[in-house]
């Protein structure tokens, strides 16, 4: 009653003012209202809290990619300079020292309070007689800064530290140092004219200073020329016959007992840095700043000298920059999902109830009132719902965002998290969805105004206007259909040449160029997809409609005549079978890809383990050293295994092979065939590997050329051979344990041009091909040496023994597993059942909306099946069997859907498929959970919107 008298008000108002209409036009719309600003605020909530998160995880893994870097230990330094010098006046005892604290500020002044501790070197080379040929070479002396000399006297493995500056040690890095002892003498001198050669007596020999200088807190870094790699420039420092050392104050006076020095000094600094100092969002000032350091610095004390600074910043910058380049780009894959669904909770939120719109602005054009202050009123809805929305989602946004912070343990402050409002991205976004829900709004209300046309003449006109425009209008599918092929065709070749640029080049315009071309083929790939599933839910509403009238015209139920109703207002079916149809893409990933994650690592990582207890990779071969692990306590057996790949030209044939050599014996009794599961081959087949000239062949070429098994080939078949040997083909293979799958670059296979296939052998047959050919060309070769232990002993016990005593890094299955599990996009993974909790609501949400909207538009229809007596329970019960009719079919095309984007997933989420492709586990039982689960998702909405709407029905009485 409360409606009627507000329009009895406005009817009885001869003149009302643009003011009294909106009050009343809001106060009568509350419901509407209300519930256009819940989802609204939901919507802005989600893309807050979700920009939230991810700004915080952004930070938080800035830091632990940082803090994964051993600084200590990374083979580079925090900066360098190599210069000619002549010293005509002494070198000052505190040169290094000036040059560390020199090196320090400019550091801290880049990035406050970043110094947590350093190291420096300098060293000289220096002209020496070597002992061997009595001719000249160059020697390196270098010191390190004072704090370093309890790690020199602690390395010492022979004699003492130097007494003075005639006295040195030698640094014995490996063998070839073996020409000097203790007490030996060596003849040096600084340049090769001019200054008559001095003696040095060398007191001590140092090992493993590197090791020393770690256990003490300091960078190992120094004692290596890292200098040399290709960020620096070569010196001649490589060239150095052996390195001495000395202690600091000893090797100023060394070159300053010379009457004249001229020769050339390396200056090295490395720092540890404090990385919780290092603010994430000056990223990009940090790079450019260091880059431009990195051209050289002058140091205060010495103009003359310009050093090198922040190689290693720069590095782990541009380190990261790369890595969380890949990450933004899985997780923007996933993102456009999340706002295709937002922008379909939009224009639904607008849509509802808009039967009853139409008759509210019908109400206003009998009063007389005009277009203009009926824009007024839509835009004053309009204002109250995107203002409320906006601020009611940035506020609880913020807030679930932080408790997700919480949640996930991420490392970032308070205030820090605060400062993501500022982030330029989710500022943009909030903009564009408030204008996007603004203009959405206004303009499907004020479409509504153009649906009340009161005069028979303007509602013909209208209608025939209507018709012609149809006919030369473009569908909407076909419309996003074209889009999304547009998409697709820029967005693949932009994606394939910026991928292949990234490697070389990591500006800023390459980053942009790779993230949005990827996102812009993703986009034409879902838009395709909406295409697709419009198409789909606008031909299972026609075809039912059509099966309604014809069934209709047979027999006349409540049922056939609900279907043959379709026809009136089918535009809300169709958008709830759209949710549905997307419900399927977006739910499926949540459920399934957790467990097909675990289940694919866990036999990627059994393949890669090689089926065995433990993997020694990057094995040397060392006969000596295999006994001496065949000893360990244990150890049952181990066995050496070599992966190489081989390149062959044949005619106008070339072939890339993978060879996997193993001693057949060895390998059955080391290897776990169990954890295989189901295989083509037997232990039988590999004992035969042992007969010479023997092979297996991966399942898929043996397939392709029609091998068959004992069937006998021709060396020539592959590579030029000089005897051409015959090959006897024993089995083929789809798994084999250690040696990785064949990798086929999307795109780029038809390019090589190259067959791609695997062999398994023996050392004898690859000794006897390797020795044959003219053209097999060996492009990489990889030793691993395979362990089997006794499983009633601790395996970590074996594997500390391996790494303390041997120096040796051997990996388990776990170690495997974890490292693979490390590659995945977590954040990814997390937002992918975020997002199927989402999708509940969105699912509840059409369902509840399309109830009320087909309650309105079919207000007539119920009040004429009322008169002929059907009851209020048989007609929502009508409704909803007309419901479950049309959702059966897009719920199975949802969920085949669904299954076949899990195709797409590997390489959303980076999951590692180096042994075995990856596929999702779906059991047939869970198929039809799943359909359950979509069906009473739409259901439970619909029920909750319809039943109070027809409990609440009251027929027009007759008088």
């Amino acid at each position: 009653m409360g409606k009627k008298q507000d329009y009895k008000k406005l009817i009885d108002s001869y003149n009302p003012d643009v003011k009294t209409i909106v009050k009343i036009f809001l106060k009568a719309s509350k419901k509407r209202i209300f519930l256009s600003c819940v989802f609204g605020v939901l919507t802005f909530l989600l893309i807050t809290s979700l920009f939230m998160v991810w700004f915080a995880y952004q930070s938080n893994s800035f830091h632990q990619f940082l803090s994964q870097n051993d600084w200590y230990d990374d083979g580079n330094h925090s900066s360098y300079t190599i210069f000619d010098k002549s010293i005509s006046s002494d070198i000052e005892n505190d040169y290094l020292d000036n040059a560390i604290t020199n090196i320090e500020d400019v550091f801290n002044a880049i990035i406050p309070n970043v110094v947590s501790k350093s190291t420096g070197t300098i060293e000289v080379i220096i002209r020496g007689i070597e002992p061997v040929y009595g001719q000249f070479t160059n020697y390196t002396i270098k010191t390190l800064n004072s704090n370093s000399n309890i790690s020199l006297s602690q390395s010492l493995v022979a004699g003492r530290l130097p007494r003075n500056s005639s006295e040195i040690l030698l640094f014995r890095q490996n063998e070839l140092f073996n020409y000097y002892n203790v007490n030996d003498t060596v003849q040096l001198k600084p340049d090769l004219v001019g200054v008559s050669l001095q003696n040095f007596t060398i007191t001590g020999i140092v090992e493993n200073f590197g090791e020393s200088l770690l256990m003490n807190g300091y960078s190992k870094d120094l004692i290596w020329k890292s200098y040399e790699n290709e960020r620096y420039c070569y010196s001649t420092f490589s060239e150095s016959f052996c390195t001495f050392l000395t202690l600091p104050n000893y090797f100023y006076e060394l070159i300053n007992n010379f009457s004249s020095f001229s020769a050339t000094f390396a200056l090295a600094v490395d720092i540890i840095y404090d990385t919780t100092t290092i603010d994430y969002r000056n990223l990009k000032f940090y790079i450019n700043t260091l880059e431009q350091k990195f051209q050289g610095v002058s140091l205060d004390f010495d103009p003359d000298i310009n050093i090198k600074i922040g190689a290693d910043l720069i590095d782990n910058f541009s380190s990261f920059r790369y890595h969380w380049l890949l990450e933004s780009t899985r997780i923007s894959s996933i993102i456009v999902i999340v706002f295709f669904l937002l922008i379909m909770i939009i224009y639904e939120i607008f849509n509802f109830e808009a039967h009853d719109l139409e008759t509210i602005f019908r109400l206003m054009k009998l009063q007389g009132l005009d277009d203009k202050p009926i824009q007024l009123v839509i835009l004053a809805e309009n204002i109250i719902v995107t203002v409320i929305s906006l601020v009611c989602g940035l506020i609880l946004g913020t807030i679930i965002g932080y408790l997700g912070k919480l949640f996930l343990n991420l490392n970032v402050s308070f205030i820090y998290y605060i400062k993501g409002l500022k982030n330029p991205f989710l500022l943009i976004t909030l903009i564009v969805f408030s204008f996007g829900v603004f203009i959405t709004g206004y303009f499907i209300r004020y479409s509504s105004t153009k649906k009340t046309n009161i005069l028979v003449k303007e509602d013909y006109e209208s209608k025939h206007k209507k018709r012609v425009l149809g006919k030369l209008s473009v569908k909407i599918e076909q419309l996003l259909f074209l889009s999304g092929l547009l998409l697709l065709a820029g967005g693949i070749p932009g994606y394939i040449f910026t991928s292949g640029l990234i490697m070389l080049d990591i500006s800023t315009t390459i980053e942009l160029l790779y993230v949005l071309s990827l996102i812009i083929a993703l986009l034409g790939i879902i838009l395709i997809t909406f295409s697709l599933f419009i198409l789909i839910s606008k031909l299972v509403t026609i075809t039912w409609s059509f099966i309604g009238k014809k069934i209709w015209i047979k027999k006349k139920l409540f049922f056939t005549l609900s279907l043959k109703n379709l026809t009136i207002h089918p535009s809300t079916y169709q958008r709830t079978l759209l949710a549905i149809l997307m419900i399927g893409i977006t739910i499926i990933p949540g459920f399934i890809l957790n467990t097909s994650i675990n289940k694919h690592l866990d036999q990627n990582a059994t393949l890669a383990s090689g089926c065995t207890d433990i993997l020694i990779d990057n094995w040397n071969m060392n006969a000596t050293l295999r006994q001496n692990i065949n000893q360990i306590k244990g150890v049952v057996q181990t066995t050496e295994i070599i992966l190489t790949e081989v390149f062959s030209i044949t005619y106008e044939r070339s072939f890339k092979i993978t060879i996997l050599i193993i001693n057949s014996t060895e390998f059955i009794q080391t290897i776990d065939f169990s954890k295989l599961g189901s295989k083509q081959y037997t232990d039988y087949d590999i004992e035969s590997l042992s007969t010479n000239l023997t092979y297996l062949m991966d399942l898929k070429f043996a397939k392709k050329h029609n091998y068959d098994k004992g069937q006998i080939f021709m060396a020539n078949d592959f590579w030029d051979s000089l005897h051409n040997y015959n090959l006897s083909y024993i089995n083929s293979f789809n798994i084999f344990p250690a040696l990785p799958k064949i990798q086929n670059k999307p795109f780029y296979q038809q390019i090589e041009q190259v067959e791609k296939f695997q062999l398994v052998m023996s050392f004898q047959t690859y000794e006897i091909l390797m020795k044959d050919t003219n053209n097999l060309y060996v492009n990489s070769l990889q030793h691993q040496l395979l362990v089997k232990t006794d499983h009633s002993m601790n395996i970590s016990d074996i594997t500390t023994i391996l790494r303390e005593n041997y120096s040796i890094n051997p990996q388990t299955y776990e170690d495997i597993k974890k490292e693979m599990e490390n590659l995945i996009t977590p954040f990814g993974l997390i937002l992918l059942r975020y997002i199927s909790i989402i999708i509940i609501f969105v699912g509840f949400f059409f369902g509840f909306v399309a109830s009320q909207n087909i309650f309105l538009e079919r207000i007539r229809n119920i009040e004429t099946d009322y008169r002929i007596g059907a009851t209020l329970q048989q007609l929502w019960l009508e409704f909803t069997l007309e419901l479950v009719v049309l959702s059966i079919l897009p719920i199975i095309i949802s969920i085949v859907f669904g299954k076949l984007s899990l195709l797409l997933y590997p390489i959303i989420l980076n999951i590692d498929e180096s042994y075995l492709s990856f596929k999702p586990w779906i059991p047939w039982w869970f198929i039809f959970l799943l359909f359950f689960i979509i069906f009473l998702i739409i259901l439970f909405g619909w029920l909750v919107g319809l039943i109070p709407k027809m409990n609440n029905y009251k027929p027009i009485k007759q008088e």
